[in-house]
């Protein structure tokens, strides 16, 4: 959100409340995952994809996590397979200098 408000050119509505909808469901992902409430995690981080995060590693992470945690290690792995791969440095650059490894070549 805060990059559509600085961005020169204005984001149309649709744009802004696709943006707004993956934040809501970054946050229930958020909250989900600090009260183990994996059935709700893996709800919100399907529907952040759904909206349009599908190129962010943290999301099919944390997808991956909550069917782990439900024993559905199959679809977890085939989650994953869906997720995009990112080189080592573009992990540095975008996730801090701790990336996770199944996301990096």
């Amino acid at each position: 959100m805060a990059h559509y408000k600085q961005s020169v050119s204005e984001a149309n509505a649709g744009e802004l409340g696709q943006a707004q909808a993956f934040q809501t469901h970054l946050s229930k992902c958020t909250e989900a995952r600090k009260l183990k409430d994996w059935h709700t995690l893996l709800k919100e981080a399907s529907s952040a994809i759904a909206t349009g995060a599908d190129a962010a590693p943290q999301v099919f992470a944390s997808q991956a996590e909550a069917l782990l945690r439900l024993h559905k290690v199959q679809e977890a792995e085939a989650a994953m397979s869906g997720a995009p791969e990112f080189e080592v440095d573009a992990c540095t650059k975008f996730l801090g200098p701790q990336p996770t490894p199944m996301f990096c070549l």
